[in-house]
């Protein structure tokens, strides 16, 4: 597998539009081995770490940070970690991120239903929780707006 465009970035997903992905065969030695250390972790290389090999300096610093963040030792496992990543996109309304780290959360907590239990927090009080399909009745004004994301997301 030389080009990215044949490292799809995932089972039946469309390849990148907005920017050509890059030949891997022109990457930087290290940049090509962090993709490859993921593409061997996950299955697959995601469109956003291919949009930002683009640039490797872009991509380094991106890197350096994700580690100095989620790889350090701070007392939270990785996947409590990554309960924090995903609430947090959430909350940022990024619907790509809730999915792509909600996968993550679901490997390290070893439980494929986890990321789909969420609890929303507005102003340090849990307004809601449950699967999304179970707050839908919700009239809280931040749980209707990540619903409406979330289900969004489904259709396409």
């Amino acid at each position: 597998m030389t080009n990215a465009e044949d490292s799809a970035p995932g089972p039946g997903s469309p390849p990148m539009t907005h920017y050509a992905s890059p030949d891997l065969a022109d990457l930087p030695d290290d940049v090509l081995a962090r993709i490859r250390q993921v593409q061997e972790k996950s299955g697959f290389i995601p469109n956003v770490f291919l949009a930002l090999a683009r640039r490797p300096a872009e991509f380094r610093a991106f890197f350096a940070y994700h580690d100095a963040v989620m790889l350090r030792d701070s007392g939270l496992t990785k996947a409590e970690k990554e309960m924090i990543v995903v609430a947090t996109s959430a909350a940022n309304d990024c619907t790509y991120c809730v999915i792509s780290h909600g996968a993550i959360l679901r490997i390290h907590s070893k439980n494929p239903h986890i990321a789909d239990q969420v609890a929303m927090i507005h102003d340090g009080v849990i307004v809601d929780s449950g699967t999304p399909a179970e707050m839908t009745g919700s009239h809280h004004p931040h749980v209707r707006r990540f619903l409406a994301n979330w289900f969004r997301r489904d259709r396409g």
